[in-house]
């Protein structure tokens, strides 16, 4: 068997899959000949294609954005003092997609011819085909992006006033895909010819000189489920807050407060599969008795029996869930109750808002970026070539006329040859194929990615010189991955062929009849069933809080009697992570078998052809008036053929069967938190600043299974039976 034909059943599969797909197509082709009087032709030829498709996409996107801004102002001269700027952008995608496309193709053809003579032939050739098909799809996709911004001030007996800068910014991108997409062709083709000859001049032992009975089966079937569910959700949630009171007031607010929020979120979800599936048949039979080369051929020829059976199935379900979630928050809160102004000379009256720069500066800012993707691939090829060729002959040589001996010369020996037989047979051969792919793949991916970061600013000043005194400044940055993967193929071949010859030679004068029954079977099987499941969960929280309440306190680090001097503030805390999590399963699954049978069956050689009995003393005359010389010894056995031959009885049977299935679970959390309390009860400088607090982090989690089976059977038999019965010859 050469490596390509091998190549070739491996993908059989895929090849009848690709000859059905863009179109549904049942053809049929019968050759009939107008039979001889007696004959009986049948021929039957039934194919089905059905085929469902349920699909189902959901796709929601929401975006929702708020700026919201008050401002109080009583009794108050300069005001509120402009700058207060809230942005918020957003592109909320979400996109869900089905696609399908299913090809069917059955072709069937026979070819029936019957001959010449008295024959009585029978032949029914049967085919019978069936596509099924059904594929059910779903994929729903949600994006949700929420950004607020909100901003409230509150000024009562102020001078200066609320003094600017509150900058609050969200930006997110969130994604969320749902893919499924589906490929399904399946195939089926099938042939069969017979042919029957009869015999010629009524002579021999036979006078119908038969050429017999063929029946031919071929049965098809492919069936396909595919059913594949995709869910995918992303979330980005955004807030940015700010509060700030100052009640009796002279240098108020003192500006400086930015908030950020910087988000993109993905998660999709996907799903893709393709199915081909095979089957091609082919039969061939012959059934010849008599021999029109000789008018004294006998009959024989005979039933030839060929069924064919192959099945593919292919189950396929595919689930992927993919969730991302991105929530960020900033939350800032000042109140200064009896208090002067940030960083403001309180003895400068006539510049109140002049003097030393001071106060503000709360910033606060996260940036993540969160993606969860999983996956499903699958394809699967299931093939099934099977071919069967039979020939069953008989007839050839003088089945009945023997001559008679010549003793003339040797009257005290007597040369009997063996009685005259008339074996013109053929009969029998029985060929069975049955094929059989079955696969069943289910995968299922899960895949989480988390991100949570927060701020939290808080600054309480009761009787205050001084106040805040600015600088605190926190930040979160986070990518958390999380992928959850499932890839398969499982391809399965199956190639069997049988070849059987029974009978004689039906064109040479000493050829007989014989052959006999023949009976080959070959029964293959390719199992397979793939379960995969992937769970990815990708986890990260981060936190930073600052609190600050200084009860009777001048201000930040400020000398009393040089109030402009020293120095205050100066809070640092950050974050940093990248979170992955990965799950995977691979899989590759490839089964084959083969099988070749091969059989002949002959006899042959004409009953009577005798070769002339020795004699050791003189020359004699043989039957056919040419010189026997003499030979020194007795007479022997001598071989001459009786039409016969024996059975043949071939049996091979494959199977491959596969088990897999792969589970891996991933996990990876980072949780991060700082945290800065201050309390200062009856103080002078408080705080004093710097307190600096960070965290950084790389957190893993990969767990995977990866597999290869191959399994492959090759299987060769064949048989030659030939013999010549002896004819002795007495003295």
């Amino acid at each position: 068997m050469s490596i390509w034909l091998k190549r070739v059943l491996i993908c059989a599969s895929l090849a009848a899959g690709l000859l059905a797909l863009g179109a549904v197509t049942a053809y049929a082709e019968e050759v009939v000949p107008a039979p001889e009087p007696g004959a009986v032709i049948d021929q039957t030829q039934t194919a089905t294609n059905t085929n469902s498709t349920d699909q189902e996409a959901n796709s929601t996107a929401t975006t929702d954005q708020d700026n919201v801004n008050v401002q109080i102002c009583v009794a108050c001269v300069g005001s509120q003092n402009g700058d207060v700027n809230q942005s918020n952008d957003a592109t909320t995608d979400s996109e869900s997609t089905n696609n399908n496309a299913t090809g069917q193709s059955i072709d069937q053809g026979q070819v029936a011819s019957i001959g010449s003579g008295d024959s009585v032939p029978q032949d029914p050739q049967h085919q019978d085909a069936y596509n099924g098909n059904e594929t059910g799809q779903e994929a729903n996709s949600t994006a949700t992006t929420d950004q607020e911004n909100f901003n409230g001030q509150i000024c009562a007996l102020c001078v200066g006033s609320q003094n600017g800068d509150v900058n609050q910014t969200n930006e997110a991108y969130t994604g969320s895909e749902a893919t499924n997409n589906n490929g399904t062709a399946q195939g089926v083709g099938q042939d069969q010819a017979a042919s029957i000859t009869g015999g010629e001049a009524p002579c021999g032992c036979d006078t119908n000189h038969d050429g017999g009975e063929i029946t031919q089966s071929q049965d098809g079937s492919n069936a396909n489920t595919t059913d594949q569910k995709a869910d995918s959700t992303a979330t980005t949630n955004q807030e940015n807050k700010n509060g700030s009171l100052n009640l009796l007031t002279v240098g108020s607010g003192n500006g400086d407060v930015t908030q950020s929020n910087d988000a993109y979120t993905g998660s999709e979800a996907k799903n893709n599969n393709a199915t081909g599936q095979g089957i091609w048949q082919d039969q061939t039979a012959s059934s010849t008795g008599g021999d029109p080369c000789d008018p004294c051929g006998g009959g024989g020829g005979g039933p030839i029996t060929q069924s064919q059976d192959a099945y593919n199935g292919n189950d396929t379900k595919q689930e992927a869930y993919s969730d991302a979630t991105t929530d960020q928050k900033n939350w800032n809160g000042q109140a200064s109750i009896l208090s002067v102004g940030g960083g403001h000379d309180p003895c400068s009256c006539v510049e109140p808002c002049g003097g030393c720069e001071g106060g503000g500066n709360v910033d606060q800012s996260n940036k993540a970026a969160t993606s969860s993707e999983a996956k499903n691939n699958n394809a699967t090829g299931q093939g099934i070539w099977q071919d069967q060729s039979a020939t069953s002959s008989g007839g050839g040589g003088q089945p009945c006329a023997c001559p008679p001996a010549n003793n003339t010369h040797e009257p005290n020996y007597v040369v009997e040859p063996a009685p005259c037989q008339c074996e013109p047979n053929g009969d029998g051969i029985s060929q069975t194929q049955k094929g059989s792919n079955d696969n069943y793949t289910y995968q299922k991916a899960d895949s989480t990615a988390t991100t949570d970061q927060e701020n939290k600013n808080g600054s309480l000043n009761l009787l205050t010189f001084g106040t805040g005194d600015g600088d605190v400044t926190q930040s979160n940055d986070a990518y958390t991955g999380s992928e959850a993967k499932n890839n398969n193929a499982t391809g399965q071949g199956i190639w069997q062929g049988q070849t059987a010859n029974s009978g004689g030679d039906a064109c040479h004068p000493c050829s007989g009849g014989g052959g006999g029954p023949i009976t080959q079977t070959q029964d293959a099987y390719n199992g397979n069933e793939t379960k995969q499941k992937a769970y990815s969960d990708a986890t990260t929280n981060q936190k930073n809080e600052n609190w600050d309440v200084a009860i009777l306190s001048v201000g930040g680090g400020r000398d009393l009697c040089d109030p402009c001097g020293g120095d205050g503030g100066n809070v640092d805390q950050s974050n940093k992570a990248y979170t992955r999590s990965e799950a995977k399963n691979n899989n590759f699954t490839g089964q084959w078998i083969g099988q070749d049978q091969s059989a002949t069956s002959s006899g042959g050689g004409a009953p009577c052809c005798p070769r002339e009995p020795c004699d050791p003393c003189e020359p004699r005359e043989a039957f056919n008036h040419d010189t026997v010389p003499c030979q020194p010894m007795d007479c022997e056995e001598t071989k001459c053929g009786d039409g016969s031959a024996g059975a043949i009885t071939q049996t091979q049977c494959g199977a491959n069967d596969n088990y897999t299935y792969q589970k891996a679970n991933s996990t990876a959390t980072t949780n991060q938190e700082n945290k800065n309390f201050g309390f200062d009860l009856l103080t002078f400088g408080t705080g004093g600043g710097d307190v600096t607090q960070s965290n950084d982090a790389y957190t893993g989690s990969e767990a995977k299974n990866n597999n290869a089976t191959w399994q492959a059977i090759w299987q060769q038999q064949t048989a030659d039976v030939r013999r010549e019965a002896p004819t002795t010859y007495q003295r």
